[in-house]
């Protein structure tokens, strides 16, 4: 079962990674049907809430020491977060879907890390802090 496990997070990152994106608007080849990208070519409109999430798991992450942390605990932390915004969701039509396109991918990133071994929670967590690093991209 472990090992199921692994090689399913190591699909789902190797997949995440070779993503390719174009240079107009960034596409996520990976999915289907759930591309983000921007409101003709302008960022989209997010909520305090989303914003004061995003910031919260940068700082989650900034207060990471690499060699010694609990993937599982900061995961749950991460976790956490991505609640209270998917719970505190108000936004509507197109901008509500590109919340979700951002979201759903950083929550199974999360999902990720909480299972984590040593040898994945240090590339997983460095996936997850690129991802958040996205968001002024798509989000104002």
């Amino acid at each position: 079962m472990r090992k199921y496990l692994i090689v399913t997070i190591t699909i789902f990152f190797t997949c995440f990674l070779s993503c390719k994106s174009n240079n107009d608007v960034e596409i996520n080849q990976c999915s289907i049907d759930r591309t983000l990208q921007l409101n003709h070519g302008k960022k989209w409109k997010a909520s305090g809430s989303m914003t004061n999430g995003i910031n919260k798991m940068n700082t989650v992450i900034a207060t990471v020491d690499m060699e010694t942390f609990n993937p599982k605990m900061i995961g749950y932390k991460l976790n956490f977060e991505i609640r209270m915004m998917m719970s505190m969701c108000n936004a509507a039509g197109d901008a509500h879907d590109q919340f979700h396109y951002y979201l759903d991918p950083l929550e199974d990133q999360i999902n990720g890390l909480q299972i984590a071994n040593d040898i994945a929670k240090e590339p997983l967590l460095n996936s997850i802090k690129s991802h958040l690093n996205n968001y002024k991209k798509y989000f104002n």
